[in-house]
């Protein structure tokens, strides 16, 4: 099984988790007053403090989160696939 590692990232005035590859791509496509930060001081926090995470009021950064990824991914039935309504159904109710 292979894996990857992602940053998770909080955004707490929006109470939203991303996921990205990088922490370059997301700062590359987010406003710096969203997150009160920029991508070089959260870097430098974190090798300086020997740390996976960083925090401040706006933002919780969480980097090497491994992802597995099956190397042969399964196909999913058409029958067992939720519908966009569906999908807008489960959002709002985990939201």
């Amino acid at each position: 099984m292979k894996t990857r590692n992602i940053i998770h990232i909080h955004l707490k005035e929006e109470n939203r988790d991303l996921y990205y590859s990088s922490m370059t791509t997301f700062f590359d496509n987010i406003e710096k007053n969203k997150v009160g930060v920029v991508a070089q001081t959260v870097k430098n926090y974190m090798s300086v403090n020997k740390t996976n995470v960083f925090e401040n009021d706006k933002i919780r950064i969480e980097k090497d989160i491994p992802l597995y990824l099956d190397s042969k991914p399964k196909k999913t039935p058409a029958k067992n696939m939720l519908t966009g309504n569906q999908l807008n159904a489960v959002s709002k109710f985990l939201s």
